[in-house]
């Protein structure tokens, strides 16, 4: 089939390999937030030099057109193994593999070239080597893939895949066909297997740049709802959350409460210590104050030194007794201050929707006023005191 003749795929795979190549070091200098990129260029120049001493094969001695050709096709695949690893920062077991098989095509390729020359058998290990190093590659595609990266991840990791079901084919073509004289008396499926490689150097191309992207617009969002100080949900962010929270517990008819929480004479802390000894106190605070919350609740820093704390389906009594374990929590815990350890306390106010209001500014004015009654009861206690 004049359309697939392997050479002219194998040169529209080198010109692929070198565009592909040069938009990852593009990436590298323009997406300096993430790491990888680097060793994804390195890999499609290389799968495309291994390509072209391929295509030169009647004009490049063996040493270089099939002994190196085929190494730097196989280094490619360990650093597109690696430039993985790097961007995705996951840790993958592989290196003794990577070693191993560059070990294997090193040795093999010598022997099966010049001790006793036979292209079945290098063709066979290849393939079979190269099994190994695809799939490697999807395993640390796809390990510990966060949600919103999946469908990106999943689309590069089945071009991988792609190219491990043609190497099976080729090696189940080549076990039952008669030996060939040269690579390219081969069939459509050895056309197959560089268009296969295309596809990844493509799809690697678009998919980790999709993917950076990705990330970048997913850590602008989070930036934007979270205090920078603490990590916690900032004011915006909450009133986003409160009114969906509270939104769902009218339709259901769950109970949701809210705690605002104060540090008590916190200005002393700065006047006393600086403000970076405050941050220090504040970060301590939002640490022992998510250990003291379930997963399901939702902490956010309000302004300067109070919280708000959002607690769905939670009674009034259940968050009473969530209030009380957080305020003895907070007194009985010691704040590093530069070395010195200090004492704080926290003073909490207390609603619950539907008894106080179902509306999410009433629910927060009375939380306040709540709040600073027991402020004016003595500091360090809940307001109201009981259950109601």
């Amino acid at each position: 089939m004049p359309y697939l003749d392997l050479r002219t795929v194998t040169l529209l795979s080198i010109f692929i390999a070198s565009l592909t190549g040069t938009w990852m070091l593009i990436n590298r200098r323009l997406q300096k937030g993430f790491s990888g990129f680097g060793h994804l260029a390195l890999a499609h120049f290389s799968l495309g030099a291994g390509f072209l001493m391929l295509a030169l094969r009647e004009v490049l001695p063996a040493f270089l057109s099939i002994y190196v050709a085929n190494l730097l096709i196989v280094i490619s695949i360990i650093l597109t193994f690696t430039g993985i690893k790097e961007f995705r920062q996951v840790q993958v077991r592989g290196r003794f593999l990577c070693l191993g098989s560059f070990a294997v095509i090193a040795g093999a390729f010598i022997h099966y070239t010049y001790v006793q020359p036979s292209l079945t058998a290098r063709l066979l290990i290849f393939d079979a080597v190269s099994v190994v190093l695809l799939l490697l590659c999807v395993r640390a595609l796809l390990k510990d893939a966060e949600a919103f990266l999946l469908l990106p991840l999943l689309a590069t990791a089945v071009l991988f895949l792609l190219d491990v079901t043609i190497s099976v084919l080729r090696i189940a073509y080549t076990l039952g066909s008669q030996p060939l004289g040269s690579l390219f008396q081969g069939g459509i499926i050895f056309s197959l297997q560089f268009i296969a490689a295309d596809m990844i150097l493509v799809g690697t191309a678009l998919g980790f740049t999709s993917i950076a992207n990705r990330k970048l617009a997913s850590d602008l969002e989070r930036e934007a709802l979270t205090d920078p100080l603490t990590q916690v949900f900032n004011r915006r962010a909450l009133e986003n959350i409160a009114v969906k929270i509270l939104g769902h517990a009218r339709r259901y008819g769950s109970p949701v409460s809210i705690l605002s929480i104060d540090l008590d004479h916190f200005k002393r802390v700065n006047d006393s210590f600086g403000h970076p000894a405050g941050d220090s106190a504040l970060q301590q605070f939002t640490d022992l104050a998510r250990k003291m919350l379930r997963q399901s609740d939702v902490l956010a820093r309000f302004g300067g030194e109070e919280f708000i704390a959002l607690l769905p389906s939670t009674s009034r009594a259940e968050a009473h007794a969530t209030a009380e374990r957080l305020r003895s929590a907070v007194s009985r815990n010691d704040f590093d201050l530069g070395g010195e350890l200090i004492r704080l306390t926290v003073s909490i106010g207390l609603v619950s929707c539907p008894e106080d209001g179902a509306d999410w500014p009433m629910l927060l004015a009375k939380a306040d006023g709540f709040l600073y009654q027991a402020k004016r009861a003595g500091r360090n206690c809940v307001f109201p005191t009981g259950h109601r």
